[in-house]
C-alpha cells in the first residue's frame, strides 16, 4: 500500500469502494474508512467547488433572513430581496446587535469570511446557528460541506497510516 495510492482513493469514488476491502486488518485504515460518508458514492464537492457555490447559497440565505419577521407571503420574500440589494451587509468582524435582531446576517457573514478562508469547518458551527428560513436554505450547502471535512479528516489518518507503514516496511527491507 503506497502513500500515492491512499491519496487516489479518497479523490475517486470508484477506487475507494475497491480499496475499502483491500484495506484488509490495518484497523486504523478500517477504522479511517469507515468514517467516510457514504455520499463519496455520488463525490464530495472539493473546496473551491464549495466555495463558489456558497456565494449563491450566502445570497438567498441573506435574503431569506432580511424577510421581516411574520411576513412569510410572496410579499415578504420579495422585501427581502430588496432589502438584500439595498441594505449594506456588516463586515464579519462586527459584532452582532444584543437585542439579537439581524443575527442571521451576522452568522452568514462570518460564514461567508470563513469559507472564502478555506475554514469549513467553523463556518460549519457559524451555519449551524441559523434559524428559521436562512437555516433551511443553507441546510444541502452545510451537508456537503460536512461530508469534505469528514472525507479530508479520514484522508489525514489514511495519508498518516499508510507514510507508516511504507517506513516500516522499508525498515524491514533493509534488515
Amino acid at each position: 500500500m503506497r502513500l500515492h495510492d491512499c491519496h487516489v482513493v479518497l479523490t475517486k469514488s470508484h477506487v475507494f469502494s475497491s480499496w475499502q476491502n483491500a484495506a484488509g486488518d490495518n484497523e486504523v485504515i478500517v477504522s479511517a474508512v469507515s468514517t467516510v460518508p457514504s455520499s463519496i458514492e455520488k463525490g464530495i464537492p472539493t473546496l473551491s467547488e464549495l466555495q463558489t457555490r456558497f456565494e449563491t447559497v450566502y445570497k438567498k440565505s441573506r435574503q431569506a433572513a432580511l424577510v421581516p419577521a411574520g411576513r412569510t407571503t410572496l410579499g415578504g420574500q420579495l422585501l427581502g430581496m430588496a432589502f438584500s440589494r439595498v441594505k449594506y451587509a456588516p463586515e464579519p468582524d462586527d459584532p452582532a446587535p444584543q437585542d439579537g435582531t439581524d443575527e442571521n446576517e451576522y452568522i452568514l457573514v462570518r460564514a461567508r469570511k470563513l469559507v472564502q478562508l478555506g475554514e469549513l469547518e467553523r463556518a460549519i458551527e457559524q451555519l449551524e446557528k441559523l434559524d428559521g428560513q436562512p437555516a433551511f436554505t443553507a441546510k444541502d450547502w452545510t451537508l456537503d460541506a460536512k461530508d469534505r471535512v469528514a472525507t479530508e479528516k479520514a484522508a489525514r489518518v489514511i495519508k498518516m497510516e499508510c507514510a507508516i507503514v511504507n517506513e516500516s516496511m522499508a525498515n524491514e527491507a533493509t534488515v
